[in-house]
Formats: structure tokens, C-alpha cells, sequence
């Protein structure tokens, strides 16, 4: 769908790698410029599906030659992403303005922490603080845990996934006006926008703490119980027709009228929780099998990984004996999805330098 878009990512880390991975998945061809010399600290650490489908240049930013080579490239490029604090790109030639100059068509895609001109802006950061920030961690973490953090990158991702969709809506734009256009994604302000059913909860009066939204926990009806052998059980009984068939199946329809009502909350997780507890998941899987009552086991995420379903469309691949996460489930056109190609450090660059002229 992106076919003949060139998308230049001058990114590291995770957030614009993993949007110009996106839109490599969608059929663009994205160059990937990194410096000679990677960073020897954890950061530098290649996750496969990042680099999946990404032509790999080396250019060294901070020499003539390299941002001549940048500026020939941007000049060629539909599309810039770049993820360094504001001011750290115009150090490097890298800027909007330095590139849009010979290429006002150009697409400019700044993924920062805090935004430009935040106050925060040339703070560093990492997902954990940017859900600070947001006041994120207060919905995440409930009280006791210790101040471990969820094993997603929740701000990283979404500002990503924002960022994404913001070049293909500015690509389209440029399509009806001839113009590229400068794009700044905050990555505070994309996490934010996932807490959607906490900040309406919240408006109504509801509690909106870790634990404690209806969406969270704090009901009954919506919330993950541990079986006899120590797995999850999920009960996603929102509605009151599942919360009734979830209760029928167990046979304690005198729990249906206490849904909603928050005084009978404690006693029904408590009742709910000493059933659940007292069989192994299997056996709540069988009961449960071909109920509508949006009930039903957790797998671990080796075993989701594992799965034929998510192999078969491609959402995992098995790259050498390795299961990772693979391109989008989202199918255009018929077959399965390509395999693609995984290239190593600097592979590309000869074959870039010699396309540029250099």
C-alpha cells in the first residue's frame, strides 16, 4: 500500500524504529542511517522485528561527508523520522528546515518525549517516564507492587503507533496540495490517549486508580481470577447478559442483581475468586467452552507465541529457530504475508552511496 514511498529513519531505541517498521510492513522502503560506531550500552540491543524489511546505511552525522550524504537522501525521501531531543537534529544537519529546503515535499516526523516546545523538552526519558508524566503510573501500578512496571513499553508504542498514522494522514495531504508538512508526536501525549475509559470513568466520579476503574478491576464482573494451578482465568462479563450466563454457568445466579453495585464489590471478587481458585484452568476451560460469556483462559506469552494462529497470519515468525513478532495482521489482497528480508549492520551502505552519486 506504501509501495514507492522512501522513508528515511534517523531514529533509535524503539518508537520510530518500530513506526518505520509499520510502515515497511504496509510496503515502504525504509533506510535505516545509523552512526559507524553503535553505543555499547543496552539501548544498542537489535530486536529483530525492528530491523525486519529496513535497508541498513552507516553515516557518521557529525563529518561533511555524512550529512552531504544525508542531505542527497533526504532530497530523494518522501518521509524523515527522527526520535533526538528537540535541538539535537540541528546539531547534526538533520533538521526539518536543513532538509525540506531542496525537498518541500518532504514529510518531517519528530517522535520526542515531552514535544518541542514542552518545558520538559530537552529532558531525557524513557516509557517510564513519560507514564509518569502522564500521570500513567498511577493507573498501571496498584498499591504494593513495588515499583515494578508492566513488561510493555506503553508511551514507546503508542506514540509509534500515532506517529504512523500521522505520515500516511500528512502523505495524503501532500497528495492534495503538493506539500510536505512538519510532524511533531509527543510520546506523553500519545500514552494519555490510551487512558480513555480512565479519564471518562474518571469524569463521572468513578475511582480511576491502579486496580480500581471498572475497566481495572474494580468490578467483579471485569477482571482476571488465578485457577487451582496457579494460570488466569478472564472474565470479561461487562454486560449484564455475559455477567448472567457467567453466574448461571457457576450456578450462582444470586449474584446476578450485584454487578454494578460498589458496596457488594469485596464479597463478590472474594466468592468468585474462592470458585475459581478451587479447579484447574482446564476444567474452566471446558465449562466455559461455547458459552457467550466472554469467559476464558490466559495463555502464558511464550505459549501465545507459539500459537498456530498468530504463526499462520504471520503476527509471529520463526526466524531461524527464533519466534518474534511479526508484521500486522491486517490482510491486502490474498496469501499468506512475505517473509521479507533482515539485513546487518551497514549492509546497505555501498549500494545507497552509489545510488545517491557518492
Amino acid at each position: 500500500m506504501l509501495s514507492n514511498i522512501l522513508v528515511v529513519d534517523l531514529s533509535r531505541l524503539l518508537p520510530g524504529p518500530f513506526c518505520t517498521m509499520l510502515l515497511a510492513d504496509f510496503g515502504a522502503r525504509v533506510i535505516q542511517v545509523e552512526p559507524p560506531t553503535p553505543p555499547i550500552d543496552i539501548t544498542a540491543t537489535e530486536f529483530t522485528m525492528l530491523l525486519r524489511n529496513k535497508e541498513r546505511v552507516a553515516l557518521d552525522l557529525k563529518t561533511p561527508a555524512g550529512r552531504e550524504a544525508l542531505r542527497r537522501l533526504a532530497g530523494k525521501a518522501d518521509v524523515v523520522v527522527e526520535g533526538f531531543r528537540p535541538g539535537g537534529a540541528e546539531r547534526l544537519g538533520a533538521d526539518c528546515e536543513t532538509l525540506s529546503t531542496a525537498n518541500p515535499r518532504l514529510v518531517y516526523c519528530s517522535i520526542t518525549g515531552y514535544g518541542q516546545d514542552s518545558r520538559y523538552g530537552n529532558q531525557g526519558g524513557h516509557d517510564v517516564n513519560f507514564l509518569a508524566l502522564g500521570g500513567l503510573l498511577d493507573l498501571v501500578l496498584p498499591e504494593g507492587a513495588g515499583g515494578g512496571l508492566p513488561a510493555l513499553q506503553i508511551a514507546d508504542t503508542g506514540g509509534a503507533l500515532l506517529a504512523a498514522l500521522a505520515i500516511v494522514a500528512a502523505l495524503f495531504r501532500r497528495e492534495k496540495t503538493g506539500l510536505g508538512c512538519r510532524l511533531d508526536i509527543p510520546m506523553t501525549d500519545a500514552a494519555m490517549m490510551q487512558a480513555a475509559t480512565a479519564s471518562e470513568f474518571s469524569a463521572l466520579g468513578w475511582p480511576h486508580q491502579a486496580g480500581q476503574t471498572p475497566t481495572a478491576g474494580g468490578l467483579a464482573c471485569y477482571r482476571a481470577y488465578r485457577t487451582q494451578d496457579g494460570r488466569w482465568l478472564a472474565v470479561g462479563a461487562l454486560e449484564h447478559g455475559f455477567f448472567r450466563r457467567f453466574c448461571e454457568v457457576l450456578g450462582h445466579p444470586e449474584w446476578i442483581p450485584h454487578q454494578y453495585a460498589p458496596e457488594e464489590q469485596p464479597a463478590l471478587k472474594a466468592a468468585i475468586s474462592e470458585e475459581v481458585a478451587a479447579r484447574p484452568l482446564e476444567h474452566w476451560e471446558q465449562v466455559f467452552a461455547g458459552v457467550d460469556a466472554c469467559t476464558g483462559g490466559g495463555r502464558t506469552f511464550a505459549e501465545a507465541m507459539a500459537a498456530p494462529e498468530f504463526l499462520a497470519r504471520g503476527t509471529v515468525r520463526n526466524l531461524g529457530g527464533r519466534l518474534v513478532l511479526g508484521t500486522p495482521s491486517v490482510t491486502v489482497g490474498h496469501g499468506p504475508p512475505k517473509p521479507g528480508f533482515l539485513a546487518g549492520p551497514g549492509e546497505h551502505t555501498r549500494s545507497v552511496l552509489e545510488e545517491l552519486g557518492l
